[in-house]
């Protein structure tokens, strides 16, 4: 199994914009420096979605303002916001400093996937 790893300083998904995770010849991993802003669309269009690292190492507030396919967040040092976008608002794991769940928002936890080969 491959992973890819992609390392940023700071990523904007604006509005109408689509991030597409390939992820059939393994788990795709985005790793940001600072910042993130989640406007657009992330989507898995090969593969399991639940491989999808996000990690994020700077301290400015992240907010999930579209759906999450699945996966995990990782931002150790910020304010993870799930807002409220329906039945499928956010699926997965997130480690933050501090996670704050909106009314009306739906956060499925799942399990980490087994990574062993």
């Amino acid at each position: 199994m491959i992973e890819r790893a992609y390392f940023f300083d700071s990523l904007d998904l604006e509005p109408q914009s689509h991030l597409n995770l390939n992820q059939a010849a393994g788990p795709v991993k985005l790793f940001i420096k600072t910042s993130m802003i989640d406007r657009g669309q992330i989507a898995t269009t090969a593969g399991s979605a639940d491989g999808f690292v996000l990690g994020i190492a700077g301290s400015s507030p992240f907010s999930e303002e579209t759906p999450f396919p699945a996966g995990t967040v990782i931002a150790p040092n910020s304010l993870v916001t799930i807002t409220s976008l329906g039945t499928n608002a956010f699926r997965g794991q997130v480690f933050a400093k501090d996670i704050e769940i909106q009314p009306d928002a739906v956060f499925t936890c799942t399990s980490v996937p087994d990574s062993s080969p």
